[in-house]
């Protein structure tokens, strides 16, 4: 069967506070919102830093797997879904190539050291 692929708009998620980071998600409740973020955040960047990185929890309702191509915040120029790895004792981040899946009524956390938003072009701290 062949997944969705959706494109995730964070522009609420990343500017909401935090006390309404349960709302957000793609369509409603359960069948007709697949998709729950939680918890969305950020740390601070010092001024003048053009990148930074977002974190969040991603639940999928649905009976298929969900891959997440793409994001998009006003905080941020570009969003891109990369992730964090350790190869010979060197530290990596890179892309994720084709997207991030989120297998069919599972969580995936986005994360210090491993899944994770790349905020690039950020025109404030």
């Amino acid at each position: 069967m062949k997944q969705p692929m959706i494109a995730l708009a964070l522009a609420a998620a990343l500017a909401a506070p935090a006390a309404f980071a349960a709302d957000h998600g793609h369509g409603n409740h359960h069948q007709s919102r697949p998709l729950q973020i939680d918890h969305p955040w950020s740390r601070p960047t010092p001024p003048g830093t053009p990148m930074g990185v977002g974190y969040m929890v991603i639940t999928n309702h649905s009976e298929q797997a969900i891959t997440l191509v793409g994001a998009e915040t006003p905080r941020a120029g570009h969003v891109s879904i990369h992730e964090t790895s350790m190869h010979e004792g060197v530290m990596r981040m890179q892309p994720v190539d084709g997207g991030l899946v989120i297998p069919a009524g599972e969580t995936v956390e986005l994360k210090p050291h491993s899944y994770h938003l790349m905020l690039e072009k950020l025109p404030e701290p």
